[in-house]
């Protein structure tokens, strides 16, 4: 499978660079660009046509390659591959996404005991 197999929004992870091109180089330019392997690798827009596709290659970067180099780009899709689209368009771990989540339900605790604290000290000051 490679990239051009994605679907849109789909993520994947770079297995290999396929120097299959006639044209000399272009498995370097695409690693100058990043894709290389165990890089995190998402389709954003598809062009008509067979055109272009427009990349997110990483957590920041954004390329748009040629659907031949596309066909280049072998990938890895295991369904057990840590990789979530989330977090303010960003790729990240799983198990970080997870931290964030019981980082969120530990502040939500502590700013209702906080709540439940002030309220208690005004009750008690009323009295």
């Amino acid at each position: 499978m490679n990239v051009a197999d994605l679907e849109i929004g789909q993520i994947a992870r770079v297995d290999q660079v396929l120097n299959i091109d006639c044209e000399q180089g272009t498995a370097e330019r695409l690693a100058a660009m990043g894709i290389v392997s165990d890089k995190p690798v998402q389709v954003l827009r598809k062009a008509k046509f067979n055109g272009p596709l427009h990349i997110r290659v990483g957590a920041t970067t954004e390329i748009a390659i040629r659907l031949h180099e596309a066909e280049m780009i072998v990938i890895k899709t295991d369904r057990d591959d840590e990789i979530n689209f989330s977090e303010g368009s960003q790729m990240i771990p799983k198990s970080t996404i997870e931290l964030i989540e019981k980082v969120k339900i530990v502040l939500l605790l502590i700013l209702i005991s906080i709540i439940i604290l002030v309220i208690s000290q005004i009750l008690v000051w009323n009295y």
